[in-house]
């Protein structure tokens, strides 16, 4: 399909001379090489531009239903993949989901040798690929530190397919494209300056955007563990169950205080609650002469009928089995 990929299964395929192009293309790729590729049903189109700095791939599919391309990686490869329209999912030979892209998604990504499958949604995709030799990303590397894994595991031959995050730019790069393919200079056989210009501007804003997301979920993991902090101390109070107020506490919205908790704890703020008073009063039950329903106070609970229930459903066990049998030990 691409210069480090083939297709593993038989397919019909035309080579489009003179750019006339398909109905179901919305852009025609200038200096490139066009092929249709005819899949049973549905079509996919390729417009290739072949550069010692990066092969571009330009791909529109028109699939129904959603469909299943295999393929064979013939070397170690480095690619970055520009979701422009769709949806798509990457599965490795033994059928594990190695990667799921959605639209307006971009993501780099080392690839070993191997037989794979990608799966298109029904409809019209469109995915551009930029195949980067490594020797090409090594040279810019000073300026992009994130893309440091990829090229580890480049030159450690790796056997794991490495992703290094997803990243919300691909407006900006078919922008770019559009650009480069609307640049009169782009229509002569030297494009070095034209091609570099567009590969390390692709480059700069995806290190860009990886960088910013760094720095955004630093922020966000040191926010949940204020949040953390401050749920282990206050657990049994009635603030707990004030969203509100409790997001004021943090200067952040309610709605984004619940999906920060969700996100980072795996769980909602009310699970995470009753997660924290009952291994409290569990601690309690086993190291303390309390009474059921002082432990049930303790922990924030003034029915100690309810706190029985609750501990009973998420321990399997009454608080008064327990309690019974460390007295009698």
């Amino acid at each position: 399909m691409y210069s480090t990929i083939t297709l593993n299964f038989s397919i019909t395929m035309e080579i489009i001379a003179g750019g006339k192009l398909p109905a179901f293309s919305t852009f025609a790729l200038k200096n490139a090489r066009y092929r249709l590729l005819h899949l049973d049903p549905g079509q996919v189109l390729v417009q290739t531009i072949e550069h010692n700095l990066v092969t571009i791939d330009l791909l529109e599919y028109n699939v129904h239903p959603h469909k299943k391309i295999n393929f064979i990686i013939n070397k170690p490869s480095i690619l970055m993949s520009v979701m422009l329209q769709g949806h798509s999912l990457l599965y490795d030979q033994h059928n594990n989901l190695l990667e799921e892209t959605f639209g307006n998604c971009c993501h780099m990504f080392y690839i070993p040798p191997g037989a794979y499958c990608q799966c298109f949604s029904t409809g019209k995709d469109q995915l551009l690929l930029l195949t980067i030799p490594a020797e090409t990303l090594l040279g810019q590397i000073e300026n992009f530190s994130q893309f440091n894994p990829i090229l580890d595991s480049y030159f450690e031959e790796n056997k794991k397919y490495i992703s290094i995050g997803h990243a919300s730019i691909t407006k900006r790069i078919l922008r770019m494209l559009t650009k480069l393919n609307a640049d009169p200079n782009f229509q002569r056989k030297d494009l070095d300056a034209e091609v570099d210009h567009f590969l390390t501007e692709c480059l700069k804003s995806y290190n860009k955007s990886l960088e910013l997301n760094s720095i955004h979920h630093s922020i966000q993991k040191k926010k949940a563990e204020e949040i953390a902090a401050y749920l282990e101390k206050c657990y049994a109070s009635d603030i707990v169950n004030n969203k509100a107020e409790l997001a004021a506490i943090f200067c952040m919205s309610e709605k984004t205080m619940l999906r920060l908790i969700r996100k980072q704890f795996g769980k909602s703020l009310h699970q995470y609650i009753i997660d924290l008073r009952m291994l409290q009063s569990l601690k309690q039950l086993m190291l303390t002469k309390k009474s059921i329903k002082e432990i049930a106070a303790s922990v924030g609970y003034s029915d100690p009928y309810h706190f029985s229930r609750s501990f009973k459903q998420r321990f399997n066990v009454s608080p008064s089995a327990i309690a019974n049998l460390y007295t009698e030990n």
